[in-house]
């Protein structure tokens, strides 16, 4: 996991060198989820868009693309009511849609047009062994006689949070309250470690300022070139 700490200490000690902008706890947490949900969007192909508006999907590709999503795998057994499977709300790509947990037999992803050719198709009788899924908006069209199928699936992250409180410093007869960072109520990044740099590169962009520290950025660009 990264640690919220971290990316609000890097990204305020950038600034800081830069033009002694300041973000509040509040900003930082708005702009870092922005951030890791832009990152994963890339990875999985929901955003990275060819120019004839195909999806270039960056998932699958790679063994470290594959590696820097391992924080959001999971799976779920979802009940099949007429022909339909709701999908978690925290789904962010399916990976693969299985008979059972317990019989990993998957079933075949399909889109309307093929459906419709293989129905639709005079020589060809439909086969009531043959399973199939088709994606919506809201979740699974289940063709098959199943009343459940397990799904594994990569999550959207969730959203980090850095959290502060009040520190009360009393010096002679002076009292002044500071904010402080609050290590019990904040939530920490559910990426791994390696991507630390590019998150905080990205929250910089935000505020237009440039990643001009030539270490980090050297890192940050090793990171693509490896993708």
């Amino acid at each position: 996991m990264i640690s919220i700490k971290t990316v609000n200490d890097l990204v305020l000690d950038i600034l800081d060198k830069n033009n002694g902008k300041y973000l509040t706890g509040e900003e930082v947490t708005r702009l870092v989820n922005i951030s890791s949900q832009e990152l994963f969007d890339e990875l999985v192909g929901i955003t990275n868009k060819k120019l004839d508006g195909r999806t270039n999907v960056v998932y699958g590709k790679s063994q470290n693309t594959d590696r820097r999503l391992n924080p959001f795998r999971t799976n779920v057994t979802i009940p099949v009511v007429s022909g339909e499977a709701l999908l978690p709300s925290d789904c962010g790509k399916i990976t693969s849609v299985l008979i059972s947990r317990d019989m990993p037999v998957a079933l075949k992803r399909i889109d309307e047009d093929r459906l419709g050719m293989i129905y639709g198709n005079p020589l060809r009788e439909p086969n009531d062994e043959e399973m199939y899924y088709l994606e919506d908006t809201e979740g699974l069209q289940i063709l098959g006689a199943l009343d459940s199928v397990h799904v594994k699936y990569l999550k959207r992250p969730s959203p980090a949070l850095y959290a502060e409180k009040d520190e009360t410093i009393t010096a002679g007869s002076r009292t002044v309250v500071r904010k402080v960072y609050d290590e019990d109520n904040s939530v920490d990044l559910e990426w791994g470690e390696g991507e630390t740099l590019d998150i905080v590169n990205r929250v910089l962009a935000k505020v237009s300022i440039p990643l001009r520290d030539q270490f980090l950025s050297q890192q940050v660009q090793v990171a693509k070139i490896n993708e």
